[in-house]
């Protein structure tokens, strides 16, 4: 697995994909594995890859799939990282709005953020989209500004829609580093 939090390097999702896949078809595949292993009633994926290439970390009841990142803020992001990371972060979002219609954007300014919208705040959490699935929502997170980082969450829907919120939601870890304890 190519582990975000490894090396000081940027880093895309994808793995082999990335050299003849588009990021577009890549981000379907990601939505696809995600639903079929996080929100459906199946059991959780086996290690630390969601898919190809592509990293998961089990943080208690959030999923977190490391989609980019770019390591040091010192230097200008490459433009082709810059290029393919947007294209998968599009690719994500088209395939989430093809499958659960438009997402609604997450509040991040909220006068009093439950503990998973602070969690994202600590972060540097700058936009979240989400859009429903079953009892889960797949929550698009953009980190930094410029962006420095995108991820995909799955989280129960509890935590992000105002129609049924969760009335009380534990401390939450969205770190990329592997899990200690």
């Amino acid at each position: 697995m190519s582990n975000p939090g490894a090396t000081g390097a940027d880093w895309l999702a994808g793995g082999a994909g990335i050299g003849h896949e588009s990021m577009v078809a890549i981000g379907g595949r990601i939505v696809a594995a995600a639903e079929t292993l996080l929100v459906l009633p199946a059991a959780p994926p086996v290690g630390d890859v969601l898919c190809d290439g592509v990293p998961i970390l089990s943080r208690g009841e959030v999923w977190v799939v490391p989609l980019a990142c770019r390591r040091s803020a010192a230097r200008p992001a490459g433009e082709e990282h810059r290029r393919r990371a947007g294209e998968l972060w599009r690719g994500i979002r088209v395939e989430c709005e093809f499958r659960h219609s438009n997402g609604l954007s997450l509040d991040l300014e909220s006068a009093s953020p439950n503990a998973y919208v602070a969690a994202l705040l600590a972060q540097g959490a700058r936009r979240a989209d989400w859009w429903g699935a079953g009892r889960k929502a797949l929550v698009l997170v953009a980190h930094g500004e410029p962006v420095t980082a995108s991820a995909l969450h799955v989280v129960p829907l509890g935590w992000v829609s105002q129609m049924s919120p969760s009335r009380r939601i534990r401390a939450v870890d969205l770190s990329w580093e592997p899990a200690s304890g």
